[in-house]
């Protein structure tokens, strides 16, 4: 009888160090962001880069609608 069970792995705590990058001026203003914001998230993941993706997706909702904006993890350690 074959195994049809999903390989869930164990869920570990990940510390992601992320800023949020707003650009509120016109197209020559895109290469420095107007305001930068940085945040510090505890994720429960299976591995880093699940952790990387899950902290990416929660910080997109914080860009308010019609600006531009973008999310760069700047870190990603294993917790305690």
């Amino acid at each position: 009888m074959p195994n049809n069970k999903p390989n869930l792995g164990i869920v570990k705590e990940f510390i992601v160090k992320a800023r949020i990058e707003l650009y509120t001026g016109g197209a020559q203003d895109l290469e420095s962001p107007e305001i930068i914001t940085y945040h510090t998230l505890l994720i429960s993941a299976v591995n880093k880069s699940q952790a990387e993706k899950e902290a990416k997706e929660r910080l997109k909702l914080k860009i308010p609608e019609r600006t531009d904006g973008s999310v760069v993890v700047e870190g990603c350690t294993r917790g305690v």
